[in-house]
């Protein structure tokens, strides 16, 4: 359960407090009540409004209030590749997972700007990319136009790299380090894609 279900912020309802949705009570009441040892259920019987998901959602939003920010291994990289406006939201997206340790979701994400971009550049060039083999096609004709066989190995590699993003989003079997060194290759494989194109970005 997440907390921002039941935590909620409105200017005409304490002020402003972070409160407890449809209850009217702030959630520093809740933790102060906690901080004073009284047990869930006195709270509960004091309180009949809340419900015990109450609680806890409360303690989530204090702990993910102090809880150290991560700081994502991509985020200065978005801002610094030449990457279009639709790949870079999802990337903003994919950035924001990383930073609460989602890297199943981000990877996810990572996954799809990567196909958003190659399909972006094959509808450009009217090649087909439906389907992993023709994503990976348009990946090794965008190498071949490039007449540059480094090139072209480092666009097939970032293709290759891709792929282990794609499948940690389904199966998370990559380490949290290991997530964050395939994710830091993403940016600038999305940016060399269009690069490789020729199409602005």
């Amino acid at each position: 359960m997440e907390w921002k279900e039941r935590i909620v912020t409105n200017p005409e309802i304490l002020s402003g407090q972070p409160a407890v949705k449809g209850t009217g009570l702030s959630v520093s009441l809740i933790l102060d009540l906690l901080a004073a040892r009284s047990g869930e259920a006195d709270i509960l019987a004091a309180y009949p409004q809340l419900g015990a998901a109450d609680i806890r959602a409360c303690l989530r939003y204090a702990s993910e209030r102090i809880a150290p920010q991560k700081v994502s291994p991509i985020s200065n990289l978005i801002a610094g590749e030449s990457i279009p406006q639709e790949a870079r939201a999802i990337l903003v997206k994919a950035d924001e997972r990383f930073q609460r340790y989602d890297f199943g979701a981000g990877s996810l994400l990572l996954w799809q700007a990567v196909e958003w971009a190659i399909k972006d550049v094959a509808a450009r060039r009217g090649w087909l990319a439906g389907n992993e083999r023709e994503l990976e096609q348009t990946i090794e004709r965008l190498g071949d136009e490039a007449n540059d066989e480094n090139e072209k190995f480092h666009l097939i590699a970032g293709f290759g790299n891709a792929l282990e993003v794609r499948d940690n989003a389904d199966g998370q079997y990559l380490s949290p380090g290991e997530a964050e060194f395939y994710a830091e290759l993403m940016p600038p494989f999305i940016a060399s894609i269009f690069a490789a194109a020729g199409a602005p970005a």
